[in-house]
């Protein structure tokens, strides 16, 4: 069995969300299957890059370095 082609497209979250309404738009048993996909990963960067953020502002900050 063939392995299909996976591509990475790089778009601003904008960008998915017209993506994701053009394709609601579409008859549901031609869209469904990409719809589901694009906005699977959508969510799940944008949740991934807010538990990135929120572990950033947990973090101390650097010791600061004692005048000599």
């Amino acid at each position: 069995m063939n392995k299909p082609i996976i591509l990475n497209i790089q778009m601003v979250p904008a960008g998915v969300e017209l993506v994701l309404k053009a394709l609601n738009k579409m008859p549901r048993e031609e869209s469904d299957g990409l719809f589901n996909e694009i906005r699977g990963q959508y969510l799940y960067q944008l949740q991934s890059m807010s538990l990135a953020k929120s572990a950033d502002s947990e973090k101390p900050d650097a010791p600061e370095q004692a005048e000599a």
